[in-house]
């Protein structure tokens, strides 16, 4: 029975390749962490959008019945015609 022999080079060249794969794919985990936080913030802000532009429809609501006109008018349409597009 012959020993088997092991060229150096290959050892290097398979140890190379694997620790390059694992630097790729640790990466991949990091970059999967980073879109999740930035999908997190991101339904928060909406969430904080969303109650601004309540705030601000019950404000021009509320100076439309007290009579006031023009661009408080103006600006309630628009504030709705937005409101219904983008649900």
């Amino acid at each position: 029975m012959e020993p088997i022999t092991i060229d150096i080079s290959l050892v290097v060249t398979v140890v190379a390749l694997a620790t390059a794969l694992l630097g790729v794919l640790w990466r991949m985990h990091l970059l999967v962490g980073r879109f999740e936080k930035l999908e997190k913030r991101s339904d928060k802000s909406k969430e904080v959008d969303v109650e601004i532009l309540n705030a601000l429809l019950a404000c021009l609501e509320g100076l439309k019945q007290q009579g006031c006109n023009g661009t408080v008018t103006q600006t309630l349409t628009n504030l709705k015609d937005y409101i219904v597009k983008s649900r």
